[in-house]
């Protein structure tokens, strides 16, 4: 059955919001057939599929072609923080700093680019840099229980478990069925009460 492009475009967000990026990538690339000239969105959700399933070099390819004048104002943090994820799958940790940096600066309100900053500073082994960039981002809007989480786990890095303990009680707070946040806590509770009987 042939397809018109915006039905292959319907398919593609219909995939990618439903978490399939295999097929998002395909009915995109299949819309763009049709027409090249495929509005910035449909480029970006296509790059950050590709990024998904493992394509980082077509992924960056896509995103070198959006021009940010195409991009709504209020939507460009977006691409950095997507562009910051690359760069963190391709291993350039300086590139994927200065991504998120951006994408907080052009939102700064933003939980996400604070956490995937947070992380980046976490996986270069500077966890008071990350806890510095996760307390600023609990002055922010979102996904804050995500925020204590990366914070819990920090502390935890730092040693500070008491500390942690209590990050992982709020991210409860505000989801309690968070199985990530449940996890952490018994693991550094647990921790904690074997030192606590040495």
């Amino acid at each position: 059955m042939k397809y018109n492009c915006s039905q292959l475009l319907e398919m593609a967000k219909q995939a990618d919001l439903e978490d399939r990026p295999t097929e998002a990538v395909e009915l995109f690339k299949a819309a763009f057939k049709v027409n090249p000239s495929m509005p910035a969105y449909a480029r970006f959700r296509l790059a950050d599929n590709l990024r998904l399933i493992g394509k980082f070099n077509e992924a960056d390819e896509v995103f070198s072609k959006i021009e940010l004048v195409e991009v709504p104002a209020d939507k460009r943090w977006l691409l950095y923080l997507h562009k910051g994820q690359l760069c963190v799958e391709r291993m350039d940790m300086e590139m994927a700093i200065s991504c998120f940096e951006k994408a907080m600066e052009l939102n700064p309100k933003a939980t996400s680019p604070h956490v995937f900053l947070a992380s980046v500073y976490a996986r270069i082994q500077e966890p008071v840099k990350a806890q510095e960039i996760l307390l600023r981002g609990l002055e922010t809007v979102g996904d804050r229980d995500e925020v204590y989480l990366n914070l819990g786990c920090n502390y935890r890095t730092l040693g500070k478990y008491v500390l942690a303990i209590s990050a992982f009680e709020k991210a409860l707070e505000i989801t309690p069925d968070y199985p990530e946040a449940q996890e952490e806590l018994r693991d550094v509770t647990a921790a904690l009460k074997f030192l606590e009987t040495k």
